[in-house]
């Protein structure tokens, strides 16, 4: 078999950044192409740092020969390669970093660090990766299958502005430089200012859509993630901070059965968790950053409820997107 060729589509996006970090950090050099991810956009060199990137336009011509395509550009991105692509008899193995096309007839939701051995790919059908805040969740939950029965589950999920790409991180800051200045704020992401605050749900006009929809999502995924793990159903609220990267998520677990917190962080240490003594502290976001995996601690029992605990969870919302699609893809091609 030839060399296999990668190609991102929405190369130097947030996303497509991300996903040229991991590949740069796996041992062999590999084969990656950089696309724009609009129809339309300037391509040729971008300069990025001291280094010039090379990004070809969003054609049928700069996806010929390409044996995996990420769709690391957005909706509207994924939605035109898709387009393209979906007629063909032969094409590329399609990973999809935005969601959107979870509505394809097959799309098959992928989260690579908790499938089960032998996970069945649907090679012909768009690989659509999970949620981060669900991936999290799930890295969570499944370490816990073994032990006592889980009741009820109860999740807040503070999304950052990089959720919405670099549109999100670029509202973020001149909303906060703005507001320091005494302007006026650009408000067409969220539809609210985001800066210095903490919010429910984003504006009716919010080009990202809405917080009840990730929430939707996060619910739906969830059990789809977890096939042969028995989980009640999970409640999850969605919080906008005024933060740039990691999601972070305040948990509460209730068990069926006693359950001491000494045997709770036991089941929950090892692979893809960095579990925190009190010792070190409570994780922030900057205990994250280029994890792939989620960082656990302030576990504490709940006063008010028997059985149940707290937690705190961080994670780099990113990376787990980039580490899942490129598993994803290496799966496959294994």
């Amino acid at each position: 078999m030839s060399k296999p060729s990668f190609a991102i589509v929405g190369g130097t996006t947030l996303l497509g950044k991300e996903l040229r970090e991991v590949f740069e950090a796996l041992p062999k050099a590999v084969d990656v192409r950089l696309i724009g991810a609009e129809k339309g956009e300037i391509a040729g060199l971008t300069a990025e740092g001291d280094e010039p990137v090379v990004v070809s336009p969003l054609d049928d011509t700069s996806l010929m020969g390409a044996t995996v395509v990420f769709l690391a550009g957005g909706s509207k991105s994924s939605e035109r390669v898709w387009e393209m692509l979906a007629m063909r008899k032969k094409r590329p193995f399609v990973v999809d970093l935005s969601g959107v096309l979870a509505r394809v007839p097959k799309a098959q939701l992928r989260a690579p660090l908790v499938e089960a051995p032998g996970f069945e790919v649907i090679s012909d059908s768009v690989q659509v990766i999970a949620h981060p805040a669900s991936v999290a969740l799930a890295i969570l939950l499944r370490k816990l299958g073994d032990g006592p029965r889980v009741g009820a589950v109860s999740a807040h999920v503070f999304v950052p502005a990089s959720d919405q790409g670099s549109a999100g991180i670029d509202e973020l800051h001149h909303q906060t430089v703005n507001l320091l200045g005494f302007q006026n704020m650009p408000k067409a992401v969220f539809d609210d200012q985001v800066a210095f605050n903490v919010l429910p749900s984003w504006g009716a006009d919010a080009a990202a859509g809405s917080l009840s929809a990730v929430e939707d999502t996060i619910r739906k995924e969830l059990p789809r993630m977890l096939p042969n793990q028995s989980l009640p159903p999970v409640s999850v609220r969605c919080i906008q901070p005024g933060v740039f990267h990691c999601i972070s998520i305040s948990l509460h677990l209730q068990f069926a059965k006693p359950f001491a917190g000494e045997s709770l962080a036991e089941a929950l240490r090892g692979d893809l968790v960095d579990l925190w003594s009190m010792d070190q502290g409570v994780p922030s976001h900057l205990s994250a950053v280029g994890e792939t995996g989620i960082v656990v601690g302030d576990i504490r029992p709940d006063a008010s409820a028997a059985n149940a605990f707290w937690m705190w969870i961080v994670a780099d919302n990113l990376r787990l997107r980039a580490a899942s699609a490129i598993a994803a893809a290496r799966i496959w091609l294994s």
